[in-house]
């Protein structure tokens, strides 16, 4: 995937009127759950895996941030590690919520690989009766 340039969505809006009606913020509220249903049913393959590393590197790089060794990186990265990526030193989760905040659909396909791995991580490690 190239970049250009981004293509937002929004789910939420704004609004200083506090007679809105819930309605609206329900609507919203549901929109957002269906991107991020949409993201966790994309399928993936390893050369989007590659192009979600070479995309947070990208990100690291324009942000003045450097990721001591991004081959290394590459090799470390499973899908049973993704809470840690998320909270590690190197900070993905900034990028990732950057990307949630703007709601930027073009970074958000993107990270869809990375969504469904956190999601999968949590769901297996959750408690049960």
């Amino acid at each position: 995937m190239k970049l250009e340039e981004p293509i937002t969505i929004n789910v939420f809006t704004a609004t200083d009127n506090p007679d809105q009606s819930t309605i609206d913020l329900n609507g919203d509220f549901l929109h957002s759950l269906l991107l991020i249903d949409a993201l966790l049913r994309l399928k993936s393959t390893e050369t989007e895996k590659q192009q979600f590393i070479s995309f947070c590197s990208k990100q690291y790089e324009e942000s003045g941030m450097k990721i001591t060794d991004p081959k290394k990186s590459k090799s470390l990265y499973s899908s049973d590690r993704a809470l840690w990526w998320y909270t590690n030193e190197l900070g993905l989760y900034r990028i990732l919520n950057e990307a949630l905040r703007v709601q930027n659909i073009d970074s958000l396909l993107f990270f869809h690989i990375f969504i469904k791995d956190i999601y999968e991580q949590l769901k297996n490690n959750q408690y049960k009766d």
